[in-house]
């Protein structure tokens, strides 16, 4: 399932919880029926007392030191806590240092409690719990039973944000033993808080218990603000749980609240929880301005993790209306933030979806590499939905590499994870997803099965866009059994939904589909109006394998009404796509270069012959028709000369697009094989002169194990493996402006700072080495976990002077020769597994920037080279 949303962060209730801690004995009665009264009052929700009032009795020097610390500690809470934690801190140590001279431990528990509250409304976890526990001591130790419940209670929520729910359950439980009569509103919290980590650990049942009985205390009390906050959790849980109407009915009447009431983080959550609810539906254009607005308030309101998470969102619903470069662009600059704000699982949801935008322009390394990256953080953290997503993503990636074995079963994986978490939706994707690949290996009636169960599950979800994708793909089905008026009638609702929820690639796709039922039933002018449409729709939303097909179909069509002039543009532009949608080995491009350099050098030769031939077929009509007619055929001869001029001329510029094509194609291939600035000298003198650089960095990596693990695996998988590494290598070195020089065997060389010296390549290629290492262990833990061979990997950096330059004259290559290289060399196989070795000459050189550590190896006995300084370099 293509899932383009992360899941919404549960609600936090951490604002409703500022709780007033006392001892069970006070100097007065008075002051304990004011105690009973305002502990009512400390809700949201509820009416507030005068903020002023509160201060003027903390001011009041002739008031019990009890009473004003108990007001002071009223006036923070409702004054400053919510809205101005800092100042709520400040305010709090004042009220703490106060009740610490005072000898007031009940006091010095409420003030330990209130800064804890405020580092857990920023965030500040650890803080928080450190504080917490501090106010728990003391009010076990004073025996204040409401007062451990409620810091019971906050440390439950801040367990619970670390993801450690058992023992987030554990101090809920507790927290509920303390609670009395008198604390309705804290118990009702409390049951809706074990929801919520009931609902994180898939046990939904139990979870959809605790939020009945806890909305059923809050109505009881007439407590709105806890009804909404209710309500908001409930339609996540129905959104899991694949009821979109009943999620809707519960959202729309917290969103209602929390908007009307100002509470800014509440409204957010229910806007975006929405959103993804009618981006499944195939709202688009809804969801997007609903994240908008949400997105306005997380900047005013300054939540940074919530601005973030919505980009992601934003990102997203840009991919579902073709606007590609727009959604890497927002999903790029998330995974920037998500390193800034620590947080793993959201660059997790930014890779997911950077995945699938990179499938669909046909980048399959890419989306591999951003995919894999998310299954590893997903399976660290144990966040099942989203492994289940990203597992159907690595599926679909091999579904359209042809290998549909590996395919099912990814499918298969996720179908488990989706039934453990009761995930309708899921299931209903993932059965649709099984069925194409039936289709795709020709059991369509088996496909057919899987189809329909999906379909029908679909209904119940009440999900538009894929219910739309079902259609369409029971119209490839029944096109494939050549029951065009079955699939005629498929594509056409297809076509139709997709419009109503402006999906503009299912209308591409559909319109396409259609204009090919036409050319199949010899319809030609049909299918070229149709697949016109659908070939403009394409281009604008940049679908290349749409494009591709709708060229497919308009070059079949002409040819078949004879107009060969107008079908051969879309039989080359079909050709073009193709090409663009292959991800290419260098080999291959190697060994077709002489080929492209030859034709590229015969072609208007071979295009003139072409023409000479025509001109004298047209004289030798024009000879056997003169003895006919002289008149009609000096007729005929001064026409026939006129089109020869007109066709020559159209050849002639036919074959000047055709030779610029072919140039560029040429200089592509060459820019594969040599840095650009070499390619540029070779192609304006026709040689590139070799050159001496000072400071170049020679990266070099090797596999250790690689012969144990060859032995266990076939060639094909042995070859196809390094492929993966080598091709992981390349993007990451080309991210750091690395040059590549050669690979031999496993053995991978790279080089920084040429032919171009740059200030940063030091540091660069030694970040690029890090990253390496990092995909190689991220790599090898995910084949660990399928019990596939994987390689490890050594890897060292030297920086020195070196000779550069082109080797050979067939098949040439670009190479560094020089001591440095030698060095480097001794560098990687003096190096340790997973880890980035570096020479003293290197170590000189960046020992002073700030993000990275190093870890002196002393002097080492290389061979050939005596003792030797090394470093190993980590990324702070």
């Amino acid at each position: 399932m293509e899932t383009l949303f992360n899941n919404l962060t549960s609600t936090s209730v951490a604002q409703q919880n500022v709780m007033v801690q006392t001892r069970n004995t006070w100097s007065g009665r008075w002051l304990q029926l004011l105690f009973a009264l305002l502990c009512l009052n400390l809700h949201p929700a509820h009416a507030q007392p005068n903020v002023d009032s509160l201060y003027v009795v903390w001011q009041d020097t002739s008031q019990t030191d009890s009473s004003r610390a108990f007001a002071f500690n009223l006036f923070i809470g409702y004054g400053y806590l919510n809205q101005d934690p800092d100042t709520a801190r400040i305010l709090a140590s004042e009220l703490l240092s106060f009740s610490s001279d005072k000898d007031l431990p009940y006091g010095q528990g409420m003030a330990l409690n209130l800064i804890g509250i405020s580092y857990l409304n920023q965030s500040e976890d650890s803080l928080a719990a450190d504080y917490l526990n501090q106010s728990l001591e003391i009010q076990r130790t004073i025996e204040n039973e409401r007062g451990v419940a409620n810091a019971l209670n906050n440390l439950g929520m801040i367990y619970d944000r670390q993801g450690k729910l058992e023992l987030a359950l554990e101090n809920y439980r507790e927290s509920l033993q303390y609670f009395d009569a008198n604390s309705a509103i804290n118990r009702a919290n409390t049951l809706m808080n074990m929801g919520q980590i009931y609902q994180k650990l898939y046990d939904y049942n139990t979870a959809q218990i605790m939020l009945d009985s806890s909305i059923q205390v809050f109505r009881e009390l007439n407590y709105p603000y806890g009804i909404a906050s209710v309500q908001l959790n409930a339609g996540i849980l129905s959104f899991l749980q694949g009821d979109l109407t009943e999620s809707v009915a519960s959202l729309q009447p917290a969103q209602v609240f929390f908007a009307k009431n100002n509470y800014p983080l509440q409204n957010i959550n229910a806007l975006q929880q929405l959103a993804q609810v009618y981006a499944l539906q195939g709202e688009f254009q809804l969801a997007s301005d609903l994240l908008l607005y949400a997105l306005d308030i997380s900047v005013v309101s300054d939540l940074p993790k919530k601005k973030a998470n919505l980009l992601v969102d934003l990102g997203a619903t840009k991919f579902n209306v073709g606007k590609y470069k727009e959604g890497i662009d927002t999903l790029e600059k998330v995974i920037d933030m998500s390193r800034e704000l620590g947080d793993q699982i959201l660059e997790a949801s930014a890779r997911t979806n950077l995945g699938i935008i990179y499938e669909y322009q046909g980048e399959f390394v890419l989306a591999v590499l951003n995919h894999q990256q998310a299954e590893r953080i997903y399976r660290d953290k144990r966040t099942l939905n989203e492994l289940a997503d990203c597992l159907t993503n690595i599926g679909n990636l091999y579904r359209k590499n042809d290998e549909p074995s590996q395919s099912l079963n990814y499918y298969e994986q996720a179908l488990q994870i989706f039934d453990q978490t009761a995930n309708k939706s899921g299931i209903a994707d993932l059965l649709a997803n099984i069925g194409n690949v039936y289709g795709d290996q020709e059991q369509l009636d088996v496909a057919l099965e899987y189809l329909d169960s999906s379909q029908r599950l679909q209904e119940i979800v009440g999900n538009r866009n894929a219910f739309a994708n079902g259609l369409f793909s029971m119209g490839v089905i029944y096109a494939n059994q050549h029951k065009f008026s079955e699939a005629l009638e498929h594509y056409r609702e297809s076509l139709q939904l997709s419009r109503e929820i402006g999906h503009i690639q299912g209308e591409a796709v559909s319109i396409i589909n259609i204009g090919k039922i036409h050319l199949f039933q010899n319809r030609n002018s049909e299918a070229i109006s149709t697949c016109n449409q659908g070939y403009e729709l394409s281009q604008k939303i940049g679908d290349i394998a749409s494009q591709r097909e709708a060229c497919d179909c308009l070059y079949k069509a002409h040819r078949a009404r004879g107009d060969l002039e107008l079908a051969l543009p879309y039989y080359e532009e079909y050709n073009f796509l193709s090409d663009s949608l292959k991800v290419t080995e260098t080999a291959k491009a190697l060994q077709r270069m002489e080929y492209e350099k030859y034709r590229l050098r015969d072609s208007l030769k071979q295009v003139e012959d072409q023409a000479r031939i025509e001109l004298a077929h047209q004289e030798e009509v024009h000879q056997k028709e003169k003895t006919s007619n002289i008149l009609l055929g000096s007729g005929i001869l001064l026409f026939l000369i006129a089109v020869g001029l007109l066709s020559r001329n159209r050849y002639i510029t036919r074959s000047k697009q055709e030779i610029q094509q072919e140039k560029d194609r040429s200089d592509e291939l060459l820019l594969n094989i040599l840095p650009s600035e070499i390619a540029e000298e070779l192609k304006a003198k026709g040689e590139a002169m070799a050159r001496q650089y000072e400071n170049v960095s020679i990266l070099f990596s090797d596999f250790k194990g690689f012969t144990e693990a060859s032995e266990r695996m076939t060639a094909p998988d042995l070859v196809a493996e390094i492929d993966t590494c080598f091709k992981a290598f390349d993007l990451i070195i080309g991210k750091y402006q690395i040059e590549k020089i050669k690979t031999i065997g496993d053995a991978y060389m790279a080089a920084g700072g040429l032919p171009v010296p740059e200030k940063e390549s030091v540091h660069n290629t030694i970040l690029a080495g890090l990253e390496m290492q990092r995909f190689m262990q991220a790599r090898k833990t995910q084949r660990d976990s399928k019990n596939l061979p994987a390689f490890e990997m050594r890897l060292g950096i030297h920086t020195g002077p070196v000779v550069a330059g082109i080797v050979g004259v067939k098949k040439f290559q670009y190479d560094v020769w020089g001591d440095t290289v030698n060095t480097a060399s001794r560098m990687e196989s003096y190096g340790e597994i997973g880890k980035v070795n570096i020479s003293a000459t290197t170590y000189e050189l960046v020992k002073g920037i700030s993000n990275l550590s190093f870890t002196s190896r002393g002097q080492i006995e290389v061979k050939g080279k005596g003792l030797v300084s090394m470093y190993f370099v980590t990324q702070v």
